[in-house]
Formats: C-alpha cells, sequence, structure tokens
C-alpha cells in the first residue's frame, strides 16, 4: 500500500508532480513506485504548513527538470492545476501527461498543452509506472545514487584539502590574500583526480532566482538540432535516449549536465583523473584532446547546471552566454579560453581551471555569486585582482 513519502529538495534534476487531490490515491500509487525506483520527485506534500503556498508551487516549478501532469475531470475543474501548467510553459518545462479517466480536455486547456508528451494508464500502477519511464521524460539525471551521496562528503573532503599551498603557491598568498592551498585526495598515488574536487558546500541563505528567456533562443521550439560534432551529438542522443534523425531544439530543455572529457562524452566525472605522467586519463587510460571548440548547441541548453569541457580545444567561451542557470564550469586542460566571455553567466558559483592555460583571472571580477576557482601549482604565477571577491583553490 501505498504511503506519503518526503518529496525531493535539493538541486538536482527533479519531476514536479501535477495533481488534482481528489486523485490522490490513485496518483500515489504510481508515483511511489518512480519513489522506490530511486526517481527524484517533488510533490506538494513538501509544502510545510503556513507557508506561502503559491510562491512555493512557483519556486518548485521552476527548479524542476520535468512535469508529470496527471489529467482527470477534477484536474481539468482545478484552478492550482491549471495555474501549475501555465507556469510549466512559461517557463518551458517538458510535460508528460497521464489521463487517470480518458477526460475530454477542455478548450482553454488546449492552448496549455499544446506541446506535451503522453504516457499511457495500464491496468496495474507498476505497469503505469514502468511506461511512464520509458517515455523518455526520466533521463539518467533524475534517478538518486552515488552522485546524490557524493554531496554529503563533500564538506569532509574539503577539509582534507585546505591548508597545502606549494612554495610558489605561499609566495602568491602572501602577495594577494586570496589563496587557499589544496592536497591532493591520495597524495601518494601517481594518479590522482585535482580536476574533480569536490566543490564547497553552499553557503546558507536564499538567492534570487533566475528565469530563462526563451525569446533569445529564437527558433527554439520549431527547428531541430544540428549537431557540430559527433561528440556532442553521442552526448545529447545519449542524455535524451533517442536515436530518431531529427530532434526537436525544444528537447535541449530537458539537458542539465554534459560532461565532455577529451574525445570522450561521460555521464559523470567519477572516473576522471590526472597525472603528470598521463595527463588526464578516464578510467586509468589517456584521452586525447577533445573536439568540442564549437559550443553554439551547449549554448542552446537553456536549464544546463553543470558543464565540463576538459582537456578540450575551446577557444571563445560567447557561445555560453545567455546560460543563467549555469553553475558549475570545468575549463580544466584547456590550453586556450577567453574567460571575458563567461560574464553573461551570472548564475556561475564554481569554475575548475586545473592545468589549463589559463594564467589572467582579472576577466573574474565581475562575477557576483562566483564563490570558488581552483587552479593547479603548474599555473602560477597568475594575473588577479586584489579586490576580488571568490576564494582560490589550490591543488597540485
Amino acid at each position: 500500500m501505498s504511503i506519503y513519502f518526503r518529496p525531493y529538495e535539493g538541486r538536482k534534476p527533479y519531476l514536479f508532480i501535477s495533481y488534482s487531490h481528489q486523485d490522490s490515491v490513485k496518483v500515489l500509487d504510481i508515483i511511489t513506485l518512480l519513489h522506490n525506483a530511486n526517481v527524484r520527485l517533488w510533490y506538494d506534500e513538501g509544502i510545510p504548513a503556513g507557508s506561502d503556498w503559491p510562491m512555493n508551487i512557483e519556486t518548485h516549478m521552476k527548479n524542476c527538470a520535468a512535469v508529470l501532469f496527471f489529467t482527470s475531470k477534477d484536474a481539468y475543474a482545478s484552478p492550482n492545476c491549471f495555474s501549475e501548467l501555465v507556469t510549466a510553459k512559461r517557463l518551458a518545462k517538458p510535460v508528460l501527461t497521464l489521463s487517470l479517466d480518458h477526460s475530454e480536455r477542455p478548450e482553454k486547456w488546449q492552448p496549455v498543452l499544446a506541446r506535451e508528451k503522453a504516457a499511457a494508464l495500464r491496468d496495474t500502477p507498476e505497469d503505469t509506472a514502468a511506461e511512464i519511464r520509458k517515455s523518455g521524460i526520466l533521463t539518467r539525471a533524475f534517478y538518486s545514487g552515488r552522485a546524490d551521496s557524493a554531496s554529503g562528503k563533500a564538506a569532509g573532503l574539503i577539509l582534507a584539502v585546505i591548508l597545502l599551498a606549494a612554495g610558489a603557491g605561499l609566495l602568491y598568498a602572501a602577495a594577494s590574500g586570496k589563496l587557499s592551498g589544496g592536497q591532493q585526495e591520495n597524495p601518494g598515488s601517481a594518479d590522482t583526480r585535482p580536476s574533480v574536487t569536490p566543490t564547497p558546500a553552499p553557503t546558507a541563505g536564499p538567492e534570487p532566482e533566475e528565469e530563462v528567456d526563451l525569446t533569445k533562443y529564437g527558433d527554439f521550439f520549431t527547428a531541430y538540432i544540428t549537431f557540430p560534432d559527433v561528440k556532442q551529438e553521442e552526448a545529447i542522443r545519449n542524455i535524451l535516449r533517442t536515436d530518431e534523425e531529427k530532434i526537436k531544439k525544444e528537447r535541449l530543455a530537458e539537458i542539465t549536465e554534459l560532461y565532455f572529457v577529451g574525445n570522450m562524452a561521460l555521464d559523470s566525472l567519477e572516473d576522471v583523473s590526472y597525472s603528470t605522467e598521463k595527463g588526464y586519463a578516464v578510467n586509468g587510460a589517456p584521452v586525447k584532446t577533445g573536439p568540442v571548440n564549437d559550443l553554439s548547441l551547449i549554448g542552446d541548453c537553456p536549464y544546463l547546471v553543470s558543464l565540463a569541457l576538459i582537456d578540450q580545444s575551446a577557444g571563445s567561451l560567447k557561445e555560453l552566454s545567455g546560460l543563467v542557470l549555469l553553475k558549475e564550469l570545468y575549463l580544466c586542460g584547456c590550453e586556450e579560453a577567453d574567460l571575458t566571455g563567461l560574464t553573461d553567466l551570472p548564475g556561475l558559483k564554481t569554475l575548475h581551471l586545473e592545468h589549463s592555460g589559463i594564467r589572467d583571472l582579472t576577466p573574474l571580477t565581475a562575477f557576483k555569486r562566483l564563490k570558488t576557482v581552483t587552479v593547479s601549482t603548474d599555473m602560477l604565477p597568475l594575473a588577479l585582482n586584489a579586490d576580488a571577491d571568490f576564494d582560490i583553490l589550490l591543488v597540485p
């Protein structure tokens, strides 16, 4: 028997559940199975009593990666459901509908649900949950696992890397007062992981939410994707789980993470390492410098939160302008990268530059939310404004 469970609260991709409370039993039977399958999801049982209900709904809709709307006669009659789906359309959230009673859709709902996908109600909740998982709306990013537990270890790992600095780093710290030292996770190993230094836990306190203005993307809802190189095509097809010849550009709104390491497209950075002998490697196997230099397609992913361009030939980063939700960017191992192209990333908090050819950090002074920049000892000396308002984490 299904029971109410704690909705997901966090920054990773999750599914927003929209439904009528008259359908609570049917809905709970289905979403409990998704929850048990480690799908991150949020529904309105997560709203504390006495809180601002509309604001809570708006915030969780903004932060979700997709919406599952259980349609029914009661849902179509619900002003709350209508408001939620209007908000989803305004924010260009992917929507999957599932009809609980095959009710005819009222006329006022037609423009609101003009582009949604649909899943079929099956004979059992188990089969219906499986139908939702097969719909394509749930990418790998929606499933919790080791990546979620990693954040709990971040604080301990950060403590382990603080207070170590090379001689050059100490001199630089004395001059600028901004540099903190970092120690590799496995100091005695020849194959360590400075390129994936854990991000410090975010500081407490609310931050203004950014809204993605999709008007700047022009033909976002009508055009098809043109892939600039095979690696970007491999990564995006894998995330979207599709082999269709033509993919609508609007599906780029489903992508929240992209990781390119050399000539490989990865699901995560867990197996990435660096050594002075091999350079960057994946599972111990060295990688070649990657082909990703045309960033126009990546710049068309409006809900991108984390991006890795490790050991790539990327130069200009101006194509990334407009990614207002991007919080973490890896440019490790890039010989050249113009940081002035990053000034239009208002939400960027963490920037990884280890073992890159970047030496001038002065353009980063303009960033208001930037908290941490990770560099390596082989990059010293660095140019940096004395009034820079972010911390520098030094790794060997």
